[in-house]
């Protein structure tokens, strides 16, 4: 006999208990086996309390693995605080000092605990102490009590073998236990507990075989509760010491025996074989039947409120929902080798016949794996309509966005607004309704956005996505129920740089990119196979990222963003040509090589773009010009074999603007992005072009003299001579062939003379 169940011995002596019959089931008997006195209803009592130590349900505890579990009993003990009798008992001093308890509490207790085969009671080393125990005080336990058990054989219980022990709460401290705090003190400072507001006391288990048990074993059972408590725990009780124990009879203190009900607690095993993999459980829903499929390791079974089925099994959609429970087990070779996997599904009623009010879905829709996707749903209403409801049934793979669902603007008022959750069976609900009960605006069109995702493990392929459920209501809350609806998603990966979804990747991605990027709205166009270089933004690297691929020189840039610094430098600059005509040349200085370039103009009012012209710099390149529907105009310029734009200073880019403009007026020049053939990008900040810095010398028998930049511009009739005299007196003379002839000259004032004439210009 070891020490504790020595001392347990002592106690029980102690405290006189009388000696229990033998049980049976849920009640008490007598030593010959006959019944004794049947049980109270359940009132005071020992438990294991839910939301605690990782229980999330009373009475359930579970073993992980084999590992010891502390499992916390709780005492919930109303019925000494209902009890008027008990109440009605006069405190007093219970020391020297004159300190009163506030109430009365139980100070004792004895129960019997029945274990199942293969769980037991065992001791571990105290932290503090370094002694072995085999339970742990809780926060209503006081530090003067002691726990006591005894291991006393096995017994069958409905069939089942139990270990059964005696377990008794003793005190060292003759004065009490008094079930409220660990210190008389804090007791006093506190009030009493109630009820279930903490832990008594934890009992140390352990369940053999635990690592491999999987599911439920037979319950945990404490028996033969019985209390104890003193008389406001006066000095010389006005009973006698055996006559102290409290059963919660109607008299308050009674001293016929009586049991409790047994309180079950249910033991589950939580063990893994090292092969397991959880069943998993599936469905689609369609117009006519949801398709419920388990699919797991081994012989997968499903059932459906119990019962074997078909795997995998239609089940007819019913006029009115209703809740299932699917479950799905995996075996091999007569053994468990997977978890029990079960899910519950609402089985969505038959669609309504109503087609003067529907909801409809444009379609198919294409989808691209690993990447957002809209889904409008439409609103057809014969009679002006106020609110709606309908669920939406996603396959797996297809997910909402965190942005969910958004109406359409044009369609509710301010007061309407969408509620949305998910429902037990994964459908999620949308709620669109009126405080008001004002109507949509009109009776067709878009009502709502879904804003899904396609996951980037989904197959290619087609998939459906159903609206079922659907009810509408008029402003007089007349209800409509509406037929469900199909939605087709054309699900497709494609390669990088298929910009058009052909499955190739050649110049119609090139085209077809770019005419994206001038804002052309190309149909089909593929967003994420165009983000070549993987930044959410589609631009001139992504261009010159395709014609790489084409030529096959791609490979992934290891920075992606914009290189904003003074690599490159774009610069405008304006002539007045008279006659409502100005020049600017657009001069880029660049220490890279770049092969593509992007911007956006904005013009003063009062003038048009009439030509944009690439310099000899840009040879083999294109240039593509589109108006924006803002207004402005965006400018594109790149080549299909990714050729470098030559030298790396000078004009690159002339724009002939016509119109009338004021004298103030200034060309915008935004959105500046320059690539170089490794798909590196560049950004130039955003600058203005003021359209009347220079100012063309208009002279007699057509001869114009006027500065470009730093350069003086002579156009002629004839070939002449010409002069031009610098401010210090310093001067050169040229040819000038008839035509437009360009002499570069600086900054300055200059006097300029051909064929007789003279103008002065400032540079």
């Amino acid at each position: 006999m070891s020490i504790k169940n020595m001392i347990l011995t002592a106690a029980v002596a102690a405290f006189s208990l009388t000696a229990y019959g033998q049980t049976n089931g849920e009640y008490g008997c007598k030593a010959d086996g006959s019944a004794d006195k049947v049980g109270q209803a359940t009132a005071d009592h020992l438990f294991v309390r839910g939301d605690y130590d990782n229980v999330t349900v009373d009475n359930n505890v579970t073993f992980d693995q084999g590992d010891t579990k502390l499992v916390w009993l709780w005492l919930n003990d109303d019925a000494i605080y209902n009890n008027a009798t008990v109440q009605a008992l006069t405190p007093v001093p219970y020391n020297s000092a004159g300190d009163l308890y506030n109430e009365i509490t139980y100070n004792s207790f004895q129960c019997d605990l029945y274990l199942p085969e293969g769980v037991k009671i065992i001791s571990v080393e105290d932290e503090e102490t370094g002694d072995e125990v085999a339970w742990a005080l809780g926060d209503r336990m006081p530090r003067s009590a002691q726990i006591f058990y005894n291991l006393n054989g096995t017994k069958t219980i409905d069939g089942k073998t139990y270990n059964t022990y005696s377990i008794l709460c003793a005190n060292t401290n003759n004065y009490g236990c008094h079930f409220s705090a660990k210190s008389a003190a804090s007791y006093r400072a506190n009030g009493a507990l109630k009820k279930d507001d903490a832990p008594l006391f934890g009992l140390y288990l352990q369940c053999e075989g635990a690592s491999t048990f999987i599911g439920e074993m037979p319950n945990m059972i404490i028996a033969n509760l019985e209390f104890g408590f003193r008389e406001a725990f006066t000095a010389t009780p006005r009973w006698e010491p055996n006559e102290y124990r409290f059963f919660y009879g109607s008299g308050g203190n009674n001293k016929t025996q009586r049991f409790q009900y047994y309180q079950r607690v249910r033991l589950f095993g939580n063990g893994k074989y090292e092969v397991t993999e959880t069943p998993t459980i599936s469905y689609t829903v369609n117009s006519t039947s949801v398709v419920v499929t388990a699919t797991g390791l081994g012989d997968v079974a499903l059932r459906i409120d119990g019962q074997r089925v078909n795997n995998p099994c239609n089940i007819e959609r019913g006029e009115q929902s209703k809740t299932i429970q699917a479950t799905a087990t995996a075996q091999e070779q007569g053994k468990v080798v997977s978890d029990v996997a079960s899910q519950s599904i609402l089985i969505p009623a038959k669609p309504g016949s109503t087609s003067d009010n529907v909801l409809t879905v444009n379609g198919p829709i294409l989808a691209v794996t690993g990447c957002d996707f809209d889904l409008p749903v439409a609103l057809e209403n014969g009679v002006p309509i106020s609110a709606l409801q309908c669920d939406v049934y996603l396959p797996d793979g297809i997910t909402f966005t965190q942005e969910g669902v958004t109406p359409v603007d044009s369609r509710m008022s301010e007061t309407h607004s969408i509620s949305v959750r998910t429902l037990s069976d994964g459908a999620v609900r949308i709620l669109i309704a009126s405080p008001d009960a004002e109507v949509f605006n009109g009776n067709e069109g878009d009502l709502f956005v879904l804003h899904l995702n396609a996951a980037p493990e989904l197959a290619d392929g087609a998939y459906n996505i159903m609206l079922g459920n659907i009810v509408l209501a008029d402003a007089m809350a007349a209800t409509y129920y509406a037929p469900d609806v199909d939605a087709t998603v054309i699900v497709k990966s494609y390669a990088k740089g298929d910009a058009n979804g052909d499955g190739l990747v050649n110049v119609g991605d090139y085209v077809t990119t770019a005419n994206y990027i001038m804002a052309l709205n190309p149909d089909p166009f593929i967003f994420t196979a165009a983000d070549v270089d993987e930044n959410e933004t589609i631009d001139v690297g992504d261009l010159v990222g395709i014609v790489n691929i084409v030529l096959g020189e791609f490979s992934m840039p290891e920075n992606a963003q914009r290189i904003n610094d003074s690599d490159v430098a774009l610069t405008g600059e304006s002539v007045n040509m008279g006659n409502s005509r100005y020049v600017v040349t657009m001069n880029l200085d660049n220490r890279v090589n770049l092969t593509a370039l992007q911007m956006d103009i904005v013009l003063p009012d009062g003038l048009r773009l009439a030509e944009a012209t690439l310099s000899s710099r840009a040879s083999h390149h294109s240039l593509a010009v589109s108006e924006l529907a803002d207004g402005n105009i965006r400018l594109l310029c790149s080549s299909s074999m990714n050729d470098v734009v030559s030298n790396h200073e000078g004009t690159l880019l002339t724009l002939v603007l016509e119109g009338l403009a004021a004298d103030d007026a200034a060309l915008t020049v935004s959105d500046v992005v320059l690539a170089e053939t490794d798909m590196t990008t560049h950004a130039v900040n955003a600058f203005s072009v003021n359209l009347g810095y220079s100012a063309v010398k208009e002279l007699k028998d057509g001869l114009r003299i006027y500065a470009q930049g730093e350069n003086v511009v002579v156009e002629t009739p004839i070939d002449t001579t010409v002069d031009i005299i610098m401010t210090n007196g310093m001067s050169r003379t040229v040819t000038a062939k008839a035509g437009v002839n360009t002499y570069p000259a600086g900054r300055g004032i200059f006097i300029v003379r051909a064929a007789g004439q003279v103008a002065k210009l400032k540079i």
